[in-house]
């Protein structure tokens, strides 16, 4: 199931429905942004350089038999719910604790580098791509660490 800890903050948010590229790994933990590839969604990895949106991690295993995600099957039939408002705040993951002085910074994608699985994480230290902003610290919410952080998306992907 969709993390609890990790996920999407902002009420009554607008969603929509798309069809999941081959093979792809959404992990039950973790941020889970995305972009459109040919129309399919595809899990952001290290050096994405702009977001559609964040999905809604279905419940279970998918065509996978990894219980920490969820994976589509090959033929790329499977759909999932996009989170796409321009609004909305998610607490997510980081590689790096931080503090007060990083609200407004913006992240890169950390982790992973490559579609295997891996927890998607924020980069604190590196700004090349700007995907995220910090708009607040984990740690203002019930569970949050210093090493989560509320963002927003920074760069969106045009509608595709």
């Amino acid at each position: 199931m969709a993390s609890l800890k990790y996920r999407c903050l902002t009420p009554n948010v607008q969603v929509e429905e798309h069809l999941v590229a081959a093979t792809q790994y959404f992990g039950h933990e973790g941020a889970s942004f995305c972009y459109l590839n040919a129309g399919y969604v595809t899990n952001c990895l290290v050096g994405a350089d702009e977001i559609y949106g964040w999905v809604i991690v279905p419940k279970g295993t998918g065509a996978g038999t990894d219980a920490a995600m969820w994976q589509s099957n090959a033929s790329a039939t499977d759909k999932v719910q996009v989170i796409v408002d321009r609004k909305a705040k998610f607490l997510v993951p980081l590689d790096a604790a931080i503090t007060v002085a990083n609200v407004g910074d913006a992240l890169d994608i950390a982790t992973p580098a490559s579609n295997n699985g891996a927890v998607q994480t924020l980069d604190v230290g590196t700004t090349g791509d700007d995907v995220a902003r910090i708009v607040g610290l984990g740690t203002s919410l019930k569970g949050g660490t210093t090493t989560d952080a509320i963002v927003k998306i920074f760069t969106w992907q045009a509608d595709t």
